[in-house]
């Protein structure tokens, strides 16, 4: 149930209009109806006299020295002084009526809307119901009945042209002087009736039980709301308050008294007084919360709600007998709740919150409907209470407030998240998402200095030759455009083969192709074939791209591709107010000392052997391994092979056809037979001029036959340069 209420996706406003609509249409259709023959008791004149005699159920009150005549509401306490003692008080009222001439009440009936504490009704000296509870030495009432709709049947042989009603009322003295037993009674001006059964019946229907249920469903919706989102205190103040209120006019129900007819309403009255009792306080919690108002107010609110929680305890754990004078203080310290009410709606005024004056506006109507009912209480001026007005005004804005702070927080967090979105896109031009998958890692939020993981990967190192020079020809704003011209045609087709750029380094790109960050779809291919896949992708795009630098007359450009596979480690280096991410490892030296040879060689593409060993089908590419490279600061030499597939078509066929000599002449070269490799190479380079590898091993040659290697020669050229 918890689950499904939360799982709601009606938006907030639409769902509270509903149910708000639906409660004010019920609120104006429980109107109470009495048929046209009723016999309306609140207007007759009454006789009140203090004690009871049986034969005054029969005959009337007696010339009664202290009797007097008194209309409704009939509160005993207003009419005769009470004294605190150890013995109940009795009391009897009376009242005579005529039946209608046309004799339409068929089923007669005596309605009562409220009577207590104990009591005994008679009619024509017969007894129609008597709820008198008391023990044997007459000082204390065991069982309290002071029942709310009190329907009771009237047999027709109890009934004359003339009629005599009698009720003898019972009632605890008062536990101080100053404060009398105001329960003792029928304290409602309105509502004492004879009329028709079915009549009186169809008043007794619950018609605003599906507003208490609108209550409860709210409450309880806000108190599970807020334990899924305890930032929002507010929900749980609001969801308290509005089951308090649930139960608050639950209470004051006429049909719960005929759903359990013999019950103590001591208890009934106990719950109206707990739930009614720490209202202000918990309204004032959820204003302090949601308002999000300084600390020092909560203090204030925190003493009036533990006041008013001490004195909801001691209703429920004192003597019943105690409970009125407990609403009396609760009535009397609503003076100053609403004073310090005043004080937060004008620190809710200064705030300039969205909701202030709605806010302002309806607790000053709340406060205007209760202290009109807390005077009718104190001094029974009218039976017309706002209450329930009131109270249903405040939920129906607190609703709304909620539900528009809802669309609030939903309409800022699209926005939000539109901004998140802007911003991760953003990032991951910076950290791409496959770095943070390679770190295991979710968002880049999780990300901490040292962040480390070790892995095989393809690693692609990219240089524009004599970008020195070309970048001196241009503007600085000229030297970016072309730039980003550039860089923007190669990383697509990086990203296309599964791998990612790490870092542009001003017209350099060092790219990584990783198995981990590439679909399960595509791993029937190695990373070293999806790197070199997208290295010969770059070098057409090339062609095309001077193409059309040519036709604004620029000058074309040459890059060198390197690339080296193996292991290396992948992580976050920095401080805690700078953070990035580089590799570390032999392969990346590899890689980066690779491009640099494709200068030195006047090539476009070199791999090492440990990447050429890794390619599939390695028949469809035009490679040849041109030798052991020893680079400067590294002891080991590493074999390298360069692949032409997109050098012009002539030079393709230039390098297949002398391709066996050419094998020869590094043979000799690795033997040490400098002058037999020389006249090879030569022989290679007459024949295809182009084959700048042949020329610079030529030179090498040249190099050594005068300054022939000691006796560790390994067969690889030396670079004395990176």
């Amino acid at each position: 149930m918890l689950t499904f209420m939360l799982q709601i996706r009606l938006p907030a406003l639409s769902a509270a209009r509903i149910l708000l609509t639906s409660s004010i249409l019920l609120l104006c259709s429980c109107t109470q109806q009495s048929s046209p023959d009723s016999i309306d008791l609140s207007q007759n004149d009454w006789l009140l006299a203090p004690g009871f005699e049986d034969q005054w159920a029969l005959h009337g009150i007696a010339q009664h020295s202290q009797s007097k005549i008194v209309r409704q509401p009939i509160v005993v306490a207003q009419h005769i002084a009470m004294q605190p003692g150890s013995r109940l008080l009795h009391y009897t009222i009376q009242t005579a009526f005529t039946l209608p001439a046309r004799g339409s009440l068929r089923n007669p009936a005596l309605y009562l809307d409220i009577i207590g504490e104990n009591w005994e009704v008679f009619l024509n000296g017969h007894s129609l119901q008597r709820q008198i509870f008391t023990n044997t030495a007459d000082t204390h009432i065991e069982k309290y009945r002071s029942v709310r709709g009190l329907t009771v049947p009237i047999p027709a042989s109890f009934l004359q042209k003339e009629n005599l009603l009698v009720i003898h009322l019972i009632g605890s003295p008062p536990v101080v002087s100053w404060m009398p037993n105001s329960r003792l009674g029928m304290y409602k001006k309105k509502g004492y009736l004879i009329d028709d059964l079915q009549a009186l019946q169809h008043q007794e229907l619950p018609g605003l039980v599906f507003v208490y249920v609108v209550y409860a469903f709210f409450g309880i919706y806000h108190i599970v709301v807020f334990f899924v989102n305890t930032q929002e205190r507010h929900n749980l103040w609001f969801g308290i308050f509005t089951v308090s209120l649930a139960v608050y006019f639950t209470s004051l129900e006429n049909w719960l008294y005929h759903l359990w007819p013999d019950m103590n309403t001591a208890r009934m009255l106990r719950l109206e007084y707990m739930s009614l009792f720490w209202l202000s306080g918990l309204f004032l919690l959820f204003t302090h919360s949601y308002f999000d108002l300084a600390r020092r107010l909560r203090l204030g609110i925190h003493y009036l709600i533990s006041f008013q929680l001490v004195l909801a305890l001691m209703v429920l754990l004192c003597d019943f007998d105690y409970s009125l004078l407990f609403l009396r203080i609760w009535q009397y310290s609503f003076l100053p709740t609403v004073v310090y009410a005043v004080y937060i709606m004008l620190q809710v005024a200064r705030s300039r919150h969205e909701d202030a004056w709605l806010f302002i506006a309806t607790m000053s109507f709340m406060i205007l409907c209760a202290s009109w009912d807390i005077l009718s209480a104190l001094y029974q001026i009218k039976d017309f209470r706002l209450t329930q007005t009131g109270f249903f005004t405040i939920f129906a804005m607190i609703v709304f407030m909620i539900a528009r702070r809802i669309e609030r927080n939903a309409r800022r967090t699209a926005l939000l998240n539109a901004r998140l979105q802007g911003l991760n896109l953003s990032f991951e031009r910076f950290v791409p998402t496959q770095v943070l998958h390679e770190l295991g890692k979710t968002s880049a939020l999780d990300l901490d200095v040292g962040d480390s993981v070790y892995g095989m990967m393809s690693v692609l190192f990219s240089d524009i030759r004599s970008f020195t020079s070309l970048s001196e020809e241009m503007k600085p704003d000229e030297n970016f455009k072309f730039l980003n011209s550039y860089l923007n045609r190669m990383e697509p087709l990086i990203r296309k083969h599964n791998g990612f750029v790490d870092k542009f380094i001003g017209d350099a790109i060092m790219a990584l192709f990783s198995e981990a960050t590439r679909p399960h779809e595509q791993r029937h291919t190695s990373t070293a074939t999806a790197a070199v896949l997208a290295a010969l992708e770059m070098l057409a795009a090339l062609k095309e791209y001077n193409s059309n630098r040519s036709s604004y007359n620029y000058r074309p450009i040459q890059i060198g591709i390197g690339i080296d596979t193996g292991p290396l480690i992948l992580g976050t280096i920095g401080s805690s107010n700078r953070i990035d991410t580089t590799v570390v490892g032999n392969t990346v030296n590899i890689a980066s000392r690779l491009e640099s040879l494709t200068a030195w060689f006047a090539v476009q593409l070199l791999v090492s052997h440990s990447t050429w060993s890794l390619l599939e089908n390695q028949e469809q590419y035009l490679a040849r391994p041109i030798g052991s490279i020893q680079v400067k600061g590294k002891k080991e030499a590493f074999l390298v092979h360069e692949i032409f597939d997109q050098n012009a078509s002539f030079e393709r066929e230039l390098k297949l056809s002398t391709q066996a000599i050419f094998q020869e002449a590094l043979q000799l070269w690795k033997q040490a037979d400098f002058q037999t490799a020389h006249a090879l190479f030569q022989r290679v380079l007459d024949q295809n001029p182009s084959d700048t590898i042949a020329g610079r091993y030529i030179q090498e040659c040249d190099r050594l036959i005068h300054s022939p290697p000691d006796t560790s020669w390994n067969g690889s050229v030396h670079m004395t340069v990176k």
